[in-house]
């Protein structure tokens, strides 16, 4: 049959057969409506029509398609629809482009589902912000998930905060800007959450001030990942911290102290064995 054949099936075929063939069938075909009569059809009544829909979408890789095929990765999250969504994860990362790169960041922050992101999803991610030619796509990426951190849907923020780990070379200016400045209480939590994977002085000390954040969960949040970092240099603040009035915030802080308090140890143990080594030489 005609591409365009397909597309009139697939548009309004009686039988959810009819459609759901009509949609592979339009694989073959490189028609100019095939992939909107395919983004159409992931609206279909029938599961296996929207099934085979997204499956050919993700097949003729054609651009145009991204925003659909996000819409996919964000929400079809149920175990009968997971071959296609890793079909469409797998499709937009290897169109290495800005566009790919961004909306695949944004479904994967909005996905509806309460199970964690896994390997496969940060793994897609990475691979198309990397592999995007200009370089630009990191940039771009980060400023969307910065975006995020203010969602309605805390879950949403909260997983912009954790994709923010995954690119600290590009977030970590971004999110110490938010840290200092974010308009709500929950955005510069998550910023200090998300700046944990930052090793920069600049994210250190955007950490340090925190602590004198007027929130608590955003002083406890700071704590905690100054803790996770590690650096020696951010014991006395911390000591201060562990007075604080907040139960939560000392906790925290006294938790980081125990961080750092494990790195000492850690050092002057191989400081003792230096002149032992030593000796048996």
């Amino acid at each position: 049959m005609s591409p365009v054949g397909s597309i009139a099936r697939l548009r309004s075929g009686r039988s959810p057969a009819d459609r759901a063939a009509a949609a592979l069938a339009l694989v073959d075909h490189d028609h100019p409506d095939a992939t909107s009569a395919l983004a159409g059809a992931l609206a279909d009544t029938s599961p296996q029509v929207r099934a085979n829909a997204a499956l050919a979408l993700a097949s003729l890789r054609d651009p145009a398609s991204i925003p659909a095929l996000a819409r996919v990765v964000a929400g079809w999250t149920g175990e009968s629809q997971a071959r296609c969504r890793r079909a469409s994860l797998r499709t937009l990362a290897a169109f290495r482009s800005e566009e790919a790169a961004v909306e695949l960041a944004a479904a994967l922050a909005a996905t509806s589902s309460d199970t964690p992101l896994g390997l496969e999803d940060r793994s897609a991610l990475l691979s198309v912000v990397y592999a995007e030619p200009t370089g630009l796509a990191g940039a771009r990426v980060v400023r969307t998930l910065i975006g995020m951190l203010a969602h309605e849907d805390a879950l949403a923020a909260d997983r912009a905060a954790q994709l923010l780990e995954l690119f600290p070379a590009e977030s970590y200016r971004p999110l110490a800007r938010t840290l200092r400045s974010g308009r709500s209480p929950e955005m510069r939590r998550r910023a200090a959450s998300a700046l944990r994977a930052c090793r920069h002085d600049e994210a250190i000390s955007a950490l340090l001030a925190a602590l004198g954040d007027s929130v608590p969960a955003v002083r406890a949040s700071a704590a905690r990942s100054l803790g996770e970092m590690r650096d020696p240099a951010a014991a006395a603040a911390l000591h201060s911290a562990s007075e604080d009035a907040d139960p939560g915030v000392r906790e925290a802080a006294r938790s980081a102290l125990g961080e750092l308090g494990t790195v000492a140890a850690a050092t002057g143990l191989a400081a003792g064995f230096g002149p032992l080594v030593r000796g048996i030489a």
